[in-house]
């Protein structure tokens, strides 16, 4: 029979392991809580910023951060491993064995992950060819034979911020850019849309952003091990394209407006 949840102690205070609900809450303070889903999954355990004056995680826009620390706590299985037996209909000796991921995400995306983490890189198809995304290096590369490779860079963010676009050169096996005032694309010049950052290569994207294989986790799903980019036809992409450089031009002189963005420096003497 189940009996009292667990608890730990965080900077002298006691919360409670709630498995069911995957979260913790403060003993003396049931309304307290401090989901996992916030939390930092570092893998070997949880991290998160913790205000001991609050007994919570801070405000997102809190100022006041001398009471703010750094906080780390085991994993699920280790808090509780009775719970977790319960909650997945899992083997106690077998949660002792497993880590709270394999529970968290599901056992095929599970194994896709330990994949991604020993080095294997996910693939993209563009027009046919398939490529490894290699977003560490800001580049794709020809798959199998990596004998060449084309950079991420020549592709634009969308209005959105969710995808990738760009041009895709198919004999030259070559992202390009293309002048705004092309009129007419080349036969062998494709206009192609992709996913960006996260939802292309998880674990490069983390590394980039969060400096953490897992920081990803608490936000997005696990990206697919293959994908197809979209092939646009020449005016999608021209309107398109058209419609992200107008908003990013905006949000950037508001960004110099306030103060948030110097704007960029003229070269050359200045005429009186």
């Amino acid at each position: 029979m189940r009996g009292e949840e667990p608890m730990i102690d965080i900077l002298g205070t006691k919360f409670v392991v709630d498995v069911m609900r995957m979260l913790l809450y403060q003993q003396r303070s049931p309304l307290n809580v401090i989901y996992f889903s916030n939390m930092e999954n570092m893998g070997t355990h949880y991290r998160f910023e913790y205000d001991t004056d609050r007994k919570a995680m801070p405000l997102e826009l809190q100022q006041d951060r001398e009471n703010v620390k750094v906080v780390k706590i085991p994993p699920l299985n280790v808090l509780d491993p009775e719970g977790m037996s319960l909650k997945y209909g899992v083997p106690l000796n077998e949660v002792m064995q497993r880590d709270d991921l394999s529970f968290l995400i599901g056992a095929e995306d599970y194994i896709w992950l330990r994949q991604l983490l020993g080095g294997t890189l996910p693939t993209i198809d563009l027009a046919g060819d398939r490529f490894e995304i290699d977003l560490e290096g800001n580049r794709l590369l020809v798959a199998e034979t990596r004998a060449g490779s084309t950079s991420l860079n020549l592709l634009e963010r969308d209005v959105t911020g969710f995808y990738l676009l760009g041009y895709y050169h198919k004999t030259g096996k070559q992202l390009v850019k293309i002048p705004e005032d092309c009129s007419l694309l080349p036969v062998e010049v494709l206009p192609i849309k992709i996913p960006y950052a996260m939802n292309l290569d998880s674990v490069g994207a983390s590394r980039k952003e969060y400096k953490t294989d897992l920081g990803f986790l608490k936000y997005y799903s696990i990206s697919p091990k293959h994908q197809t980019a979209e092939i646009l036809s020449a005016p999608q992409m021209k309107n398109m394209l058209a419609i992200s450089r107008k908003m990013t031009k905006v949000a950037r002189d508001l960004n110099i407006k306030y103060g948030f963005e110097k704007p960029a420096k003229r070269h050359g003497k200045r005429l009186k």
